[in-house]
């Protein structure tokens, strides 16, 4: 074999290692990925604080909704959401509790709500973007994502699938509560 033919196939096997990392820096620098997520909420950023002090839900995840006045069909599909995932989570049912907070003096009564009525709405401030959306909260007091539910029943349900699935991801993934 020539010289020249040793540098040819030399060249020829570095091409082949330093072109996918120089293609791989180009596609990057260029904005031409989009990197995505697995998540099917809406996470929030930054983290808020529910400051909610209730004590059968300590060191638990939760699903959280304000029910509001006049429950409609969209407030009828949350709550039929939050109690399907519930009962969806199997094993894992014992850490996490729904909550339904009502600001009125009546709860809401379900098979698996923990219904509380919170005079000071204030302290639900991260609800007020979005007043009918569920949202899940770490056992350590910070909402992270948001969920929001369709009037229809069939995307609701298609909703609550992805709410299980996020909510097992990050069960799975917890060592708290």
């Amino acid at each position: 074999m020539s010289n020249n033919a040793k540098k040819l196939n030399m060249l020829l096997i570095s091409a082949c290692f330093l072109l996918p990392v120089l293609l791989a820096y180009i596609v990057l620098k260029m904005g031409w990925f989009n990197p995505s997520s697995t998540n099917k909420g809406e996470l929030l950023s930054p983290l808020r604080s529910h400051h909610l002090a209730i004590h059968s839900t300590e060191k638990k995840w939760l699903v959280m909704y304000q029910v509001p006045e006049v429950c409609n069909q969209q407030c009828q599909n949350n709550l039929y959401v939050m109690q399907q995932t519930h009962t969806a989570l199997g094993k894992n049912q014992d850490r996490v509790s729904t909550v339904a907070i009502n600001a009125s003096s009546q709860l809401v009564q379900g098979s698996h709500l923990l219904g509380i009525s919170v005079a000071d709405i204030s302290k639900l401030s991260f609800m007020h973007d979005s007043p009918q959306a569920l949202y899940i909260a770490d056992p350590m007091g910070n909402v992270m994502m948001r969920y929001q539910i369709s009037e229809d029943k069939q995307q609701a349900i298609m909703a609550a699938r992805d709410l299980l699935k996020d909510l097992n991801k990050m069960l799975k993934l917890s060592k708290v509560g």
